[in-house]
C-alpha cells in the first residue's frame, strides 16, 4: 500500500543505511548496559568492536505505517534479522539474541521534527529503555540520532548514538 504524499515525505527521511558515527557514544556505558542485559563477556567485546549498521524503512503492512530495521553490522553468515515495529503504538513481544524475549511499542511523536519514540523491555522484567529516534539536520546533512535512557533496578543510565546514512 503507497503511503500519502505527506507521510512519503517524512517517511524518505528514514529510509536508507545508516552507520554509527561513533563520535558522540560512551563506551564505557554501553558497555555497562549490556552487562546489565545479561550479555555474556566475549558478545561484549566482538559487539563493541562492531560498527553498528543498519537498513531502515518506513513501509505500510495492514494498513498501518511501519519501521523496518535490518541489522546490516551483522555478518549475513549469522543472519541479518529483520524487524517490523508498528508505528500506532501496539506493544509487541518478539525474541532478539542475545537479549532473550523482548515486548515493545514504537509510536511516531506527533509535532515538529522527525521523531519515533520506541519503548523496550525484558520480558521478565530486569530492564527497561526508552528511546527517542530522530532525524536531524546538521550542516545540511542529515544524521539519526537514537537518545536511550536504559532502566535496571537503581541503575539509570543514558546512551546516545549518532549514524550517518551511507546508502
Amino acid at each position: 500500500m503507497a503511503i500519502e504524499k505527506l507521510e512519503a515525505d517524512w517517511a524518505n527521511q528514514w529510509r536508507g543505511t545508516w552507520t554509527s558515527t561513533k563520535e558522540v557514544e560512551d563506551w564505557a556505558v554501553i558497555e555497562k548496559v549490556l552487562t546489565l542485559q545479561g550479555i555474556p563477556w566475549m558478545i561484549r567485546k566482538v559487539g563493541l568492536a562492531i560498527t553498528p549498521q543498519d537498513g531502515l524503512d518506513i513501509v505500510v503492512e495492514n494498513g498501518v505505517p511501519t519501521l523496518e530495521v535490518t541489522r546490516l553490522s551483522l555478518p549475513k553468515v549469522l543472519g541479518q534479522p529483520v524487524y517490523r515495529f508498528p508505528l500506532d503504538g501496539t506493544e509487541i513481544q518478539y525474541d532478539d539474541a542475545p537479549f532473550g524475549k523482548l515486548k515493545t511499542s514504537v509510536k511516531r511523536v506527533e509535532g515538529p521534527g522527525n521523531v519515533i519514540h520506541h519503548e523496550v523491555a525484558s520480558v521478565d522484567g530486569v530492564w527497561t529503555v526508552s528511546n527517542d529516534w530522530s532525524i536531524e539536520e546538521e550542516n545540511g546533512e542529515h544524521f539519526h540520532h537514537r537518545r536511550s535512557v536504559f532502566k535496571s533496578g537503581d541503575e539509570v543510565l543514558n546512551v546516545h548514538q549518532k549514524f550517518k546514512k551511507t546508502a
